[in-house]
């Protein structure tokens, strides 16, 4: 899969065809995943997985495209697509969500914009201050 030059400029990582990551992987901009990961990916950009790719952990980043494996929940504060060669095991939360014929997806699916906005411990902290309060 050849890159062009704007979506080159969104990957600020690439985990290869050859390797295997065990662990948390934690990326400041985009990643796109050609091998395994074994752990979770937390991703201030998108997160790619190309057809081939596997990744068996929790996905949190801005937007997410598959084309591989998740086996895990995967968490988009934007956009998720499902291209016709993925396989999503996990639940989803986003904004936008665009899957294609073909794509394979076993998992609840939440695209509640308020429920993603706000986090339990945000509303927790929120209620309780605001109880004690009155």
């Amino acid at each position: 899969m050849s890159l062009t030059s704007k979506q080159e400029k969104n990957v600020s990582s690439i985990i290869g065809p050859n390797v295997e990551v065990i662990g948390t992987i934690t990326a400041t901009g985009g990643i796109l995943i050609y091998g395994k990961v074994i752990g979770d990916v937390n991703a201030a950009g998108m997160v790619r997985i190309s057809q081939g790719g596997i990744v068996n952990g929790t996905i949190t980043a801005k937007d997410a495209r598959i084309s591989g494996t998740l086996e895990g929940d995967l968490i988009a504060t934007r956009k998720v697509e499902l291209n016709n060669k993925s396989v999503l095991k996990g639940n989803l939360k986003a904004k936008i969500l665009i899957i294609e014929e073909g794509a394979v997806f076993e998992g609840n699916c939440n695209m509640d914009e308020e429920k993603m906005l706000s986090t339990p411990t945000d509303n927790g902290d929120e209620d309780g201050a605001e109880s004690e309060s009155e």
